[in-house]
C-alpha cells in the first residue's frame, strides 16, 4: 500500500512545487513551472515540442522539419562562448552552484536555454529536472533573471540527459546569433540566414543582435 501511494505523493509534491515556483521565481525561471504544469496532464497529446523565447526569435521555415533522433535536442551557442569564459553564464552557474562546480564545467560550450526541442516524454523529463533544480535553489536564485540558463547548463554538462542530442550552432534547426561575428553569417539571395551547408535555418534566436539582419528579416516578414 505504501508503494502504491508513492507515485501519488510524488505527483502531489510536484503540483505544490509548481505553484510555489510560479510565485517566487522571475518569469525567466517560473515559466518552467508553468510548462510542467501544462504538459504533465497532456503529455499524451503531443509528439514533439519546442520551448522557445519569443521577443528575439524569428522563424524562417517550419521548425519541425529536422527529425528528432533523441528525446531531447539542445543547442550550443558560438564556440567562443564557454560557461566559465562568458561573464553572465559564469555568474549564473557560480552563484547557483558555487565556484568548484563552475570550475568543473568552465570549459564547456554554452547551451542556450532559450530554445529546446524534445519528444513529449523527453520534454516532461527535462521540465521535471529543471523545476526540481530551481526549487532546490530557491533561496539562492529566487527573483533573479537568467538562472534558468545556469541550471540548464549544469544539468546538461552533468549528464542528466544522457540520450540528448547536442547540436552545434550552425549544424541544426536553430542558429543562436548573440556571439556570431558578422562575417560568419551567410545569407541567400532573399536575405534569409543559412546554416553551414547552405540550407535555410528554420529558427533564428537573438536575431536582433545584428541590426542589419534584424531589419532585413523584419522586412521579409512584413512583405
Amino acid at each position: 500500500a505504501i508503494c502504491d501511494a508513492l507515485p501519488v505523493a510524488r505527483d502531489l509534491r510536484r503540483r505544490i512545487k509548481a505553484r510555489l515556483g510560479r510565485c517566487v521565481h522571475h518569469i525567466a525561471c517560473s515559466r518552467y513551472f508553468y510548462y510542467y504544469s501544462y504538459l504533465r496532464p497532456r503529455v499524451g497529446d503531443y509528439d514533439e515540442i519546442m520551448l522557445t523565447d519569443v521577443r528575439d526569435v524569428i522563424f524562417q521555415a517550419d521548425p519541425f522539419t529536422v527529425p528528432l533522433t533523441a528525446p531531447l535536442r539542445f543547442f550550443i551557442e558560438h564556440p567562443s562562448m564557454t560557461v566559465g569564459g562568458q561573464i553572465n553564464n559564469a555568474l549564473w552557474v557560480g552563484n547557483a552552484y558555487g565556484h568548484p562546480v563552475l570550475a568543473k564545467i568552465a570549459d564547456r560550450p554554452v547551451s542556450c536555454s532559450g530554445i529546446t526541442y524534445g519528444t513529449a516524454t523527453g520534454m516532461l523529463d527535462y521540465l521535471a529536472a529543471m523545476t526540481d533544480e530551481l526549487t532546490a535553489l530557491t533561496r539562492k536564485v529566487a527573483g533573479g533573471i537568467g538562472y534558468d540558463q545556469g541550471v540548464h547548463n549544469y544539468l546538461i554538462w552533468h549528464h542528466r540527459f544522457p540520450r540528448a542530442e547536442i547540436m552545434e550552432n550552425t549544424a541544426g534547426p536553430v542558429l543562436t546569433l548573440q556571439a556570431v561575428p558578422a562575417d560568419e553569417i551567410s545569407v541567400d539571395s532573399s536575405g534569409r540566414l543559412l546554416d553551414r551547408n547552405g540550407a535555410v535555418v528554420p529558427v533564428l534566436h537573438q536575431y536582433d543582435r545584428h541590426p542589419g539582419h534584424r531589419d532585413r528579416l523584419r522586412s521579409l516578414l512584413a512583405g
